[in-house]
């Protein structure tokens, strides 16, 4: 919920800019909002509850394993990304990059 709320900051502030990390972008409540987009329309939106200058890290290496598991030729663009591996990996890396357990 809050991160469909935050997207319209998110669009605002990628509006007239070429730049893919966005940084923090908004406060909602108690948590920080910050994005990176991709070369797409992908955006990735993560909500934090401290600035954290790890996130740009984080980030980058999401979207590199976003851009790997939609390069599978099993995955069908514009469908949600069921692999179990992914999910691992994506799961290993916000663990490293944010101390931030994912279940």
């Amino acid at each position: 919920m809050l991160a469909h709320a935050a997207m319209d900051a998110v669009e605002s502030e990628s509006k007239g800019t070429t730049k893919l990390w966005l940084g923090a972008v908004e406060r909602l409540s108690e948590f920080f909002v910050s994005a990176r987009r991709t070369a797409g329309t992908t955006i990735l939106v993560v909500l934090q509850e401290r600035k954290d200058a790890e996130t740009a890290a984080f980030c980058s290496q999401a979207h590199e394993l976003l851009v790997k598991a939609s390069l599978n030729p099993l995955q069908r663009p514009g469908t949600p990304i069921w692999s179990k591996r992914f999910r691992i990996a994506m799961q290993r890396l916000a663990r490293v990059r944010l101390g931030v357990d994912l279940e």
